[in-house]
């Protein structure tokens, strides 16, 4: 076999070792950065609730939530501050003066509108459940409750911000893409060795 076929073998193999490599930390668990921020709250029917602060995550930053409800309670992580959202919702109220529609859910609704896409993630949410969400890029996001039921909602909360060693849907992409050409590399390469092994290998008597 020529030296360039070989050094193109080797250069495969690294690319396969490369690859494994990227797999096993994207597999790594993220673990959790700092302490929890947590909140137990009455929502009355028609109403949601912000999170009280701006969450600013990366696809290697992302939030757990653990959410504790007696009533079905929508879940939403929003693409926005919750200064911009409640700016909006006070200049667009029906009635000016009734400042208790802000926290209303068709205001809420209503801020939507055509900007779905400010939705990066949404789950309805009864009893105790489990909300893992990590962005493809870097996001300024809110937290949100909502409440589109006829009966008050008592719910706790417990945010956690977990950090990941790298993103993992990107190493596994690389992985996917260097892993068959670093075989198709090393193929031929590992085939010729074995081979000529064979050959080289003394015959028992």
């Amino acid at each position: 076999m020529s030296r360039q076929a070989a050094a193109l073998g080797r250069t495969g193999t690294v690319l396969l070792a490369v690859s494994l490599a990227l797999l096993l930390v994207s597999f790594i668990p993220a673990g959790q950065q700092g302490y929890p921020s947590s909140g137990e709250q009455y929502l009355a029917p028609l109403h949601f609730s912000y999170s009280g602060y701006v969450l600013y995550l990366n696809p290697q930053r992302g939030i757990r939530v653990n959410v504790t409800a007696d009533r079905e309670l929508v879940v939403y992580v929003f693409r926005n501050s919750s200064v911009s959202i409640f700016n909006w919702i006070s200049t667009h109220l029906p009635d000016p003066s009734n400042y208790t529609q802000q926290d209303e859910t068709f205001m809420l609704d209503a801020f939507l509108g055509n900007q779905t896409s400010l939705i990066a993630y949404e789950t309805n949410v009864t009893g105790q459940a489990q909300v893992d969400y990590v962005p493809s890029e870097v996001e300024e996001t809110t937290l949100i409750f909502a409440n589109y039921g006829n009966t008050t909602a008592t719910y706790e909360y417990e945010v956690s911000i977990m950090s990941a060693l790298a993103p993992s849907a990107k190493l596994q992409t690389v992985a996917a893409i260097t892993s068959p050409l670093g075989l198709i590399l090393a193929a031929p390469w590992i085939i010729s060795t074995v081979r000529k092994k064979r050959h080289t290998t003394p015959k028992k008597s």
